[in-house]
């Protein structure tokens, strides 16, 4: 019996390395974040009583959220999940964003602690930057894993295409 050979473009394998770079680098951003709680755990417990929660959420809280973040973690790992893992991320990350900036407005009436969130260290604005540029990271993992990319570039190739043939 014979085994077939599945030919894949150079560009497949590039976009397949490319979305396994970026799904594990997000997967580490996680990972580091219930590092730095499992290390600092009474820091992290002062810093969940500096937030907006009642003291009866702090104490769920703490260990909710390092939970959360590793089932993001495996779950972007687990390449069957990835996709679903990595919308769940992204949600997670705007959620956190939202959060920060009502935060930064005083919409609570006092300035929680800004080590909320994947980096516990910093101001708002530094938070607010790295959520966003994580945020950008996750979406363009969603687009390679979807090929949305390269149905955009297709579009455009084909309507500048298009347009030549028009002008000549």
């Amino acid at each position: 019996m014979e085994t077939q050979v599945i030919k894949h473009s150079r560009w497949t394998v590039a976009r397949s390395l490319l979305v396994e770079i970026l799904s594990g680098g997000i997967a580490l951003v996680f990972l580091r974040a219930v590092y730095l709680m499992a290390t600092n755990w009474e820091k992290h417990l002062q810093r969940m009583h500096e937030q907006v929660f009642n003291e009866w959420w702090v104490g769920k809280m703490a260990w909710v959220i390092p939970a959360v973040y590793l089932l993001i973690a495996g779950a972007i790992a687990y390449r069957p999940l990835r996709r679903l893992a990595l919308w769940v991320a992204f949600g997670y990350v705007v959620f956190l964003s939202t959060y920060i900036v009502l935060s930064m407005t005083k919409a609570f009436g006092f300035y929680p602690c800004s080590c909320i969130g994947l980096k516990t260290e910093g101001t708002f604005q530094d938070n607010l930057w790295f959520n966003a540029k994580l945020s950008i990271t996750i979406l363009l993992a969603i687009a390679l894993d979807r090929r949305w990319l390269v149905m955009v570039g297709t579009y455009l190739m084909n309507r500048w295409m298009r347009r030549k043939r028009r002008v000549a």
